[in-house]
């Protein structure tokens, strides 16, 4: 598997090794948490973020967000995000520069960061 190389074939995206979006998953408001849970769409939840290859096979998730933080606070919440941002060990890099990397390459590099994965 090439992520990269299945993005441009399929959706014609280059130098892109995964799609990320997030979905509220509504809860009961748990005690004594106010507006803690409260989203914008007017319920409690959670948040799960994800991201996923060309083939929309999951290739990794975090949930428990609280539901009123934004998207890009979501992301800056995840340890995914967090490396995004610190661009620790060449992640920047992996994003924007390698077009061929493999499933296992991505699965390697994430797994160095210390970062949960799910093939």
């Amino acid at each position: 598997m090439n992520i990269a190389v299945d993005f441009k074939k399929y959706w014609q995206v280059e130098n892109c090794v995964g799609a990320i979006d997030g979905k509220h998953i509504a809860i009961r408001q748990p005690p004594k948490s106010g507006s803690y849970y409260y989203n914008y769409k007017g319920f409690h939840s959670i948040v799960l973020f994800a991201v996923v290859n060309a083939n929309y096979e999951f290739i990794y998730v975090n949930c428990g967000t609280n539901g009123r933080v934004s998207d890009g606070g979501v992301l800056m919440e995840t340890d995914f995000g967090e490396l995004l941002e610190n661009k620790k060990k060449g992640i920047a890099l992996a994003v924007t520069n390698k077009a061929s990397m493999t499933g296992e390459t991505f699965a390697s590099l994430l797994h160095s960061l210390e970062m949960k994965l799910f093939l």
